[in-house]
């Protein structure tokens, strides 16, 4: 398939609203996170978590960490996957899932 690179892009239409929930979520996540910084027993809560995921194997860390790293690097491309899909493909295809 070829992709002419010289055509400019199309401005997309808007879609439908972002439901109230996805905006609330993250909104509600940050005010945990800040009332945590804030508050002193931050370091408490670290070593209780801390305390209670040592009973997980090494290895699913480093899976969850490499599929971390994975997504975060799709996430970073896939504004490519408009203008240059075969882009987004090999990082895919490149990725060990």
């Amino acid at each position: 398939m070829h992709y002419d690179e010289s055509a400019p892009d199309e401005i997309p239409a808007p879609g439908a609203p972002l439901p109230r929930s996805w905006l609330i979520a993250p909104a509600a996540a940050l005010a945990v996170l800040a009332l945590v910084c804030v508050a002193a027993g931050n370091q408490s809560i670290f070593i209780t978590l801390n305390a209670a995921a040592s009973g997980v194997s090494s290895s699913l860390w480093s899976a969850l960490s490499l599929t971390g790293s994975v997504l975060g690097m799709l996430a970073l491309l896939a504004p490519t996957l408009k203008t240059r899909p075969r882009w987004l493909a090999s990082a895919l295809l490149a990725s060990p899932l």
